[in-house]
């Protein structure tokens, strides 16, 4: 666990530390000992919070990209709709 002032690096030292020295258990202490470094750095990431964040959603509720992985033109959007008004 983090203390206060600890910066995120220091925070993923440690826990990778513990995992060197065979003491880092996944969930709580009773829990099982960590095995796979790569879980351990999943655990280091997320106690010192630099955990990947979620892709933005904008207003309607979708992703920011199209499936194309291009953004959104800028043109005339909606302009072609019968009954558009301007």
């Amino acid at each position: 666990m983090p203390t206060k002032g600890q910066s995120p690096k220091q925070v993923v030292h440690t826990e990778m530390s513990k995992f060197k020295h065979g003491k880092l258990h996944s969930g709580s202490k009773r829990g099982p000992v960590v095995k796979k470094r790569s879980q351990a750095l999943a655990i280091a990431l997320s106690e010192s919070g630099q955990a990947k964040p979620r892709p933005p959603i904008n207003a309607h509720g979708y992703k920011a990209e199209r499936r194309s992985g291009q953004l959104p033109s800028s043109g005339h959007r909606g302009a072609h709709r019968i009954g558009h008004r301007k």
